[in-house]
């Protein structure tokens, strides 16, 4: 098979249910060994899955995909006559405080101080977006790394023989440049 296959790696995205998994069955291991040796081993599998984007020989479809214990889970998605690729820089903020009524905050698993101020937590990805001859826009992936995002950009170039734009890079310059006045 020739699919282009873009591996982001461990990205420990499955922390939480890997730790969740490993104590239940530990748990259970104590009471039920036959069955709870077992479940400790696919818990501890998750903490090796991995991320990743997947594209089809033919470059019709697409997957993001969750890589476990050698399988990729995943549904295709068809790629609508792509036209060309655009590589952004995108912020997410999010909140781990509740508001509970007469201005008082609640933490939903931990306390503030680890989150910072007012419990926000901000996140960065590297975002390629696809745009169709229809001028229709697809979010392809969302890429924890700048490295693994312009390899994609790359691949997705040569694959589909589309125009692509990075203006992560682009914007780095303008940086650049201003700082240099």
């Amino acid at each position: 098979m020739n699919q282009l296959n873009i591996n982001e790696g461990l990205t420990n995205n499955y922390l939480i249910p890997a730790v969740f998994g490993c104590l239940v069955s530990i748990a259970i291991a104590v009471y039920f060994p036959n069955v709870g040796i077992p479940l400790l081993i696919l818990s501890t599998a998750w903490f090796a899955a991995t991320n990743g984007l997947e594209i089809s020989e033919d470059g019709l479809y697409y997957r993001r995909y969750a890589g476990y214990l050698g399988f990729k889970i995943g549904r295709w998605k068809p790629l609508v006559s792509p036209t060309k690729a655009l590589l952004i820089i995108s912020s997410e903020t999010s909140s781990m405080f509740k508001n509970v009524g007469m201005g008082l905050n609640a933490p939903y698993f931990m306390g503030g101080s680890f989150y910072g101020r007012n419990g926000k937590m901000k996140s960065l990805t590297y975002d390629i977006i696809l745009y169709s001859s229809a001028q229709e826009r697809t979010i392809l992936y969302n890429f924890l790394s700048y490295k693994d995002a312009k390899a994609a950009l790359l691949a997705l170039e040569n694959k589909l023989g589309i125009e692509t734009k990075d203006r992560v890079a682009e914007k780095v310059a303008r940086n650049r440049n201003r700082r240099r006045r």
